[in-house]
């Protein structure tokens, strides 16, 4: 057994299959053989935890777990969707948890097609977006800046939500949220498009040998002249991550 964040996350073993469990939530997800533990997913649960859910409720690039859809659900939201480009993790997703069955499924580029304007009371998402210099796979690949599909969210987002509504994402710090790098910040552009917003949570992220982050360091810094990876003690490179709250201008209400 594994303790995985504040909120009592756990990864057990039952019978060969590893289980991802949170008494507090009453949530209980199966991890297919071979799937990963969704690590930056519960650096946002963390996050959700903390607010008061209600309502309708969007997660978008819900990923083979599901979890921040089933923590909408546990947490008050009375009608979830989950979307994912990814045809695979929906057919996972939903049929991983004692609560899945709760929960639309759609499979999906972002957002589906048939919600209405101004309905939404929450959106949340832990998008893609590693910067690439050419295609990578759907789970990694944000575009050669790595902003292609958090920038799509905001936009579209916007228009979701209804007047009091809080959109939620996960962005790492090299994509330029609070410093640019040549260009507008993530902030700034939310806010051209009508959107205060907040970091409402910082994480260090240690860079994993072999993965994708350090495949494209050299890339990264590339694109964003004057980003340079920090070193810690040990000599591992890391990054950071940040969690964003994002909500109706005031001005604009």
């Amino acid at each position: 057994m594994r303790r995985l964040s504040k909120n009592f996350f756990l990864v057990t073993n039952e019978g060969g299959e590893k289980i991802l469990t949170s008494g507090k939530l009453g949530i209980k997800m199966s991890i297919r053989n071979e799937g990963y533990i969704p690590k930056s997913g519960l650096l946002v649960a963390e996050q959700l935890v903390k607010m008061k859910i209600r309502g309708k409720a969007l997660d978008i690039g819900t990923g083979e777990t599901g979890i921040l859809a089933n923590c909408l659900l546990a947490l008050n939201a009375t009608d979830v969707i989950a979307s994912d480009i990814d045809a695979k993790a929906i057919r996972w997703a939903c049929q991983a948890s004692n609560k899945s069955q709760d929960i639309s499924w759609i499979h999906c580029d972002l957002f589906p097609e048939n919600l209405t304007k101004g309905t939404l009371n929450i959106i949340v998402s832990n998008p893609p977006q590693m910067p690439m210099p050419q295609q990578g796979h759907s789970h990694d690949y944000g575009g050669i800046d790595g902003r292609d599909y958090i920038t799509k969210i905001i936009k579209g987002g916007k228009q979701l939500l209804c007047h009091d509504g809080k959109m939620i994402l996960l962005c790492f710090d090299f994509l330029g949220i609070e410093k640019a790098f040549g260009r507008l910040t993530i902030i700034e552009f939310a806010q051209k498009h009508g959107l205060e917003t907040k970091i409402i949570a910082k994480h260090r992220c240690i860079i994993r040998k072999g993965g994708k982050t350090e495949e494209n360091i050299k890339w990264i810094e590339t694109i964003n002249p004057g980003y340079l990876f920090q070193q810690d003690v040990h000599g591992n490179y890391y990054h950071e991550v940040l969690i964003l709250e994002m909500s109706h201008s005031l001005i604009q209400n």
